[in-house]
């Protein structure tokens, strides 16, 4: 018989709801003012940088900025539901998964589909990544145009599913709204973040 104490906790994240709101990209392409909310007290991580995202009727923007220095093999997990479609327990075709790639500054859609369900994935030259090494931090900039973000409409629907993963070639991880040591992040569209597209914040 399995004692208490043996059982590990139960992370708080499936529990919670969460939900934000992103700014519309501006002529100033601030970034500050689209900073997504600190993860690390759902998934009990370290804080191992920030990510901020806004929008606009041609895409998405993304900045990440990291307190660690750059090393090959330090990726970011970006996932991504254009409909938000929280009544689904699977992938869907607006369901988008990419990865990004500071060092190389490439990236790439590797969203796995269940049957006819799907989108083409898309071309690794359309996601731009721009990265900014410093002596021991680095931030690096992800576009994702719409054309690559099947479903993507603002002016119809505004509202976004998204969580992502951050991970250092040592293990080190920073995860959103919920970790992937506990779900298959790439599996669960229905648990990651709802992100309101508003005009301002």
């Amino acid at each position: 018989m399995t004692a208490l104490k043996d059982l590990k906790p139960l992370s708080p994240a499936p529990f919670f709801e969460v939900r934000t709101a992103a700014s519309k990209m501006d002529q100033k392409r601030s970034f500050k003012k689209g900073r997504l909310p600190d993860g690390t007290g759902l998934t009990g991580e370290g804080k191992l940088g920030t990510v901020s995202l806004l929008w606009s009727d041609v895409g998405l923007f993304f900045e990440v900025e990291i307190k660690l220095s750059l090393e090959e093999g330090d990726f970011l997990d970006l996932f991504i539901d254009t409909r938000d479609l929280k009544n689904s327990n699977v992938i869907t075709r607006y369901c988008h998964h990419f990865i990004i790639y500071p060092d190389e500054e490439e990236g790439i859609e590797v969203t796995r589909f269940r049957g006819d369900d799907s989108h083409p994935l898309a071309e690794p030259s359309l996601i731009r990544v721009k990265t900014e090494p410093k002596r021991s931090s680095y931030s690096f900039e992800v576009t994702l145009p719409k054309e690559i973000l099947y479903g993507y409409d603002p002016s119809e629907f505004k509202r976004l599913g998204l969580t992502y993963r951050f991970q250092k070639k040592s293990g080190e991880k920073m995860h959103f709204n919920i970790s992937s040591d506990t779900f298959h992040l790439e599996k669960h569209p229905a648990l990651w973040a709802s992100v309101n597209l508003i005009e301002d914040i």
